[in-house]
């Protein structure tokens, strides 16, 4: 068990040259430390430093981000229609000895399938996070992504899964009860992955549900789910917010 502080210090900015496209820079200074709970909880009781890099040492950071966002959901807020398509570069680079400076980038499709005059849509999601660390760094396993928890893998706890990769996808099939309540059936799997050719279709992790949406068009202020069918058992979802 630990804890993690992040200062950041930093700043950004965005340009807009059409209503659906935002362009964003800026960088961050990071300046993370881990706090251990107890000794008896100590992560050096459960990973040796090469399973948790970073671990006995956390160097400050400079964050260099650059996205390019494609929005054209409609509406914004609960998307009947359209698709928001984003992609994200950042540079972590380690302020002290190089030994944790990498590259992340991030990649997440959605498309929205009307049907039946947007009483009915099909929700499709796709997300990757992928790191490279320089040559002889590492990716500390604290900016390491995971999976797990209300927003992906619905049927696993937290942070279930971390490692240098990520792949994701989502599938939601909403319908409209009455006015301000939404029903959905969702499957979601996924997996992290050391290397990128280590990701099988037949090891991901997955599971399935369904859930009810209150809310109207300017977005869902309350989502309740239940998600079944995975190795961690079922789980039981209070949430403020859309999934996706």
């Amino acid at each position: 068990i630990y804890g993690l502080r992040n200062t950041v210090v930093g700043g950004y900015g965005t340009v807009r040259p059409a209503s659906w496209l935002n362009l964003t820079g800026g960088v961050d200074y990071l300046n993370p430390a881990i706090d251990a709970f107890s000794e008896d909880d100590s992560l050096l009781r459960v990973f040796s430093p090469s399973d948790a890099p970073g671990v006995l040492v956390q160097p400050d950071f400079y964050r260099y981000t650059a996205t390019i966002d494609v929005n054209t959901r409609n509406p914004r807020g609960n998307p009947r229609r359209g698709g928001q398509y984003a992609l994200r570069y950042q540079r972590y680079d380690d302020t002290g000895r190089d030994l944790f400076s990498f590259d992340r980038v991030d990649i997440d499709l959605q498309q929205y399938v009307p049907l039946v005059r947007d009483r009915r849509v099909l929700a499709l999601r796709a997300r990757a996070i992928m790191t490279d660390p320089d040559s002889g760094a590492e990716v500390p396993f604290y900016f390491q992504p995971t999976l797990g928890g209300p927003d992906d893998l619905r049927g696993f706890r937290h942070f279930r899964f971390r490692d240098r990769n990520t792949l994701l996808f989502q599938a939601e099939y909403r319908w409209e009860i009455f006015t301000a309540v939404d029903g959905a059936l969702f499957y979601d799997i996924g997996k992290v992955a050391p290397r990128r050719q280590d990701f099988h279709l037949s090891e991901f992790e997955r599971d399935f549900g369904i859930g009810f949406r209150f809310g109207t068009a300017n977005g869902v202020f309350l989502r309740i789910e239940g998600a079944f069918g995975s190795a961690g058992g079922a789980h039981f979802i209070l949430r403020f917010g859309h999934v996706f």
